[in-house]
């Protein structure tokens, strides 16, 4: 048995409530054949892992900047928040304005992470990779 089974065996022994979720690295299925793919275990982890649209995150920050790039408008519009307005030439907006801008990105960063640790899981990741040579 190799060390990552063996890792994994003791993971799933030492958090036996935890999923198993694998995790295919790309290389092993790049073609449009229907089939099974051999692979080999790589390292494997407790940790957490979100799904958002097909892709797979590990990092709540990732996540959350992908989940307010799809829902940008939405969000902007539901918190007043304007990102043009961080970036403007001074004088353009009110000292007042740019004061309420930031305090509309703090309450939105902060429904962001909110969601991501809603939509968060934790659980053993198993890194599957390419086969091991025989």
């Amino acid at each position: 048995m190799s060390n990552s089974a063996k890792e994994l065996a003791r993971l799933i022994t030492e958090n036996p409530e935890l999923l198993v979720v694998p995790m295919v690295d790309s290389d092993i299925v790049d073609d449009d054949c229907c089939g099974r793919y051999r692979g080999s275990f790589g390292k494997c982890s407790v940790g957490e892992y979100a799904v958002y649209r097909e892709r797979v995150y590990f990092d709540k920050e990732d996540f959350e900047e992908a989940y307010y790039d799809y829902n940008c408008d939405e969000l902007c519009e539901k918190f007043n928040y304007n990102p043009r307005v961080m970036n403007c030439p001074k004088g353009k907006y009110s000292a007042e304005k740019i004061a309420a801008n930031e305090e509309n990105a703090k309450e939105l960063n902060n429904y962001l992470r909110r969601i991501s640790d809603k939509v968060f899981k934790k659980a053993i990741i198993v890194n599957i990779d390419m086969p091991e040579n025989e």
